[in-house]
């Protein structure tokens, strides 16, 4: 159990709305977790609700991958993070489209 409340260096985001829309998006979640792991990396999973209900200080970074749809409420959760303070590595396609494939702003 110490080993599981160890600190994370590394969270995955996590999108339903992702999930949803994409038949192999948990299977690209999966080669990005099995590649972090293989090097030895600690890693969690960030959801919005984790990012609302938790202090956003339990995170070092938050790794976004593969993950183009997201609902607002998602996206105002990652905002959030990032005002305050968390660092968020993400590729170009992710966080681009709303739950009806619409384009979102960008983060700042």
């Amino acid at each position: 159990m110490a080993l599981q409340r160890l600190k994370k260096p590394l969270y995955i985001f996590c999108s339903k709305t992702s999930t949803i829309h994409k038949k192999k998006h948990l299977n690209n979640v999966f080669v990005l977790y099995e590649s972090l792991h293989f090097e030895s990396v600690l890693i969690g999973f960030a959801t919005k609700n984790t990012l609302n209900l938790q202090d956003n200080f339990n995170w070092n970074t938050i790794v976004i991958y593969e993950t183009e749809f997201v609902t607002e409420s998602e996206l105002e959760a990652i905002q959030t993070y990032l005002n305050n303070g968390g660092t968020v590595i993400m590729d170009k396609v992710s966080l681009t489209k709303n739950e009806y494939g619409s384009l979102l702003p960008k983060l700042t």
